[in-house]
């Protein structure tokens, strides 16, 4: 039903305290990062994606402050490193961009034996250096082993290996000639996941000590440095649990220490800290971080043991605010006078798979015509399958947008998308109904403030896609 109210605009100061942060409205235009995304359409048409590289490095940096305040304004004497995850989004421009920055502190964590090419590409061009650390997490195959070990023998001495399965380190054990910094990986309380009575990472909270002693302890070929507690968002989502998991890696922290684990001096608590893909996202960033480190802090202090160094692994934080897809408009369909349909120029498998597959939330905002009545409306992409769309199911309140002209544009605009969306959707490979994969732009600032544009990735054509094919 269309509104009696014709003015988008109001509608959403109704709904939402609005504008906030990177969203205003200028001239009934939508502006993302002071970046006028009328005049990025007219340069370089839809479909469209968008890295805007400067909001990865102030999330970064609000991290470092938050975590260093609150150390400081309850004398916490340990140290904050802040890892980023490849996984969640490994290209060149982004890891480049963070490196460059040359924070203190700062460092990589890996997955893979693919992370490993990475890793040598970045020393080599000095953008990754001896000051940087690496966190080496994952299954171990015997390639992943050898490169971590390589790096190591080459002078990047400042890396951390992650023990995960018990037989990983029989692994390093026959093929290392040196003394490894290691970590240890502490597998997580049942049903944290809705899908899973156990996790599958990890050695286990009765089988710890044992191997710790059996393994480790006396063995000269490593020295442990670190326990690994992977939070995750569904940890961060339960505070109890949240709690739980902290104490009981720092209570096993605690009991190493008395053990005379003398190198063990940090722990890492993983990711999952959340990433804004609401209008009315509301975390309290410095709140939590004070949980953490206070947890710590008393039970160091009850156990009269060194309090640890806190290492973060942020990935979905660190670059999921950088992302936005931009689509129009191209047809309407309302067979049945109750559900209207918006048909885009591109396919929600091709630009945010996680849409289709995770029911995933995003920030839907219309580019123009915010001035203009407005009504409630379905999002279908370009592809015949029925998952291809979104509405108030994903949305969780109903979607609400603009009302589109006769024959002019409407163009919309998914926010925040920065996280997993390239690497789970095949980036420039094969797509669902051969949609292809929109050109990608990237946006820094430059010295003077302004900004400076950068076509990274054409849109596919139809000879890249024949040729996949084998055509």
């Amino acid at each position: 039903m269309i509104s009696k109210e014709k003015n988008y605009y109001i509608f959403l100061k109704k709904r939402y305290l609005f504008p906030q942060g990177e969203f205003e409205v200028k001239n009934n235009f939508l502006f993302f990062n002071g970046i006028d995304l009328n005049e990025i359409i007219k340069k370089y048409s839809t479909p469209l994606r968008i890295s805007f590289l400067p909001k990865i490095t102030e999330n970064i940096e609000k991290s470092f402050f938050l975590f260093k305040k609150v150390m400081s304004e309850i004398n916490y004497e340990g140290e904050y490193f802040y890892a980023y995850c490849t996984k969640t989004s490994p290209f060149s421009f982004i890891l480049d961009k963070m490196l460059k920055e040359r924070f203190k502190n700062f460092g990589i964590e890996i997955s893979s034996s693919f992370d490993i090419e990475i890793i040598r590409n970045l020393y080599k061009k000095n953008i990754f250096t001896k000051k940087n650390f690496l966190i080496c997490n994952g299954f171990k195959t015997e390639n992943y082993i050898s490169g971590i070990l390589e790096l190591y023998r080459k002078g990047l001495k400042n890396i951390i290996t992650i023990i995960d399965n018990q037989d990983e380190i029989y692994k390093y054990n026959l093929k290392s000639d040196e003394k490894l910094n290691i970590g240890i990986r502490l597998m997580t309380r049942e049903n944290f996941h809705p899908n899973l009575k156990n996790s599958r990472f990890g050695i286990s909270e009765k089988n710890f000590f044992s191997f710790y002693q059996k393994n480790i302890k006396n063995n000269s070929k490593f020295r442990l440095k670190l326990l690994h507690l992977f939070a995750g968002s569904f940890l961060f989502q339960n505070e109890n649990n949240f709690c739980i998991e902290i104490e009981k890696i720092i209570n096993l922290y605690c009991v190493l220490k008395k053990d005379g684990s003398t190198d063990l001096d940090s722990i890492n608590i993983g990711g999952g800290f959340p990433a804004k893909f609401s209008l009315d996202f509301n975390f309290d960033f410095e709140e939590t971080i004070f949980k953490i480190i206070n947890i710590i802090y008393l039970i160091c202090e009850k156990e009269n043991v060194k309090v640890p160094n806190i290492f973060t692994e942020f990935g979905t934080y660190t670059v999921a605010e950088s992302g936005a897809i931009i689509a129009s408009v191209i047809g309407e369909k309302n067979e049945n006078n109750k559900e209207k349909w918006y048909i885009l120029n591109t396919s929600f498998f091709s630009t945010i798979p996680n849409v289709c597959s995770f029911n995933k939330k995003y920030i839907c905002l219309p580019i123009n015509n915010w001035n203009k009545s407005y009504e409630e409306v379905n999002i279908g992409g370009l592809t015949c399958d029925n998952s291809d769309f979104y509405n108030k199911e994903r949305n969780i309140e109903e979607l609400v947008l603009p009302l589109k002209e006769e024959k002019k544009d409407l163009y919309l605009g998914f926010f925040n998308t920065g996280a997993y969306e390239e690497v789970l959707g095949s980036y420039s490979g094969l797509q669902h109904c051969l949609i292809p994969s929109p050109k990608h732009i990237i946006i820094d600032i430059k010295k003077d403030g302004s900004f400076d544009y950068f076509l990274f990735k054409k849109e596919q054509k139809e000879k890249e896609i024949l040729k996949i094919l084998g055509f």
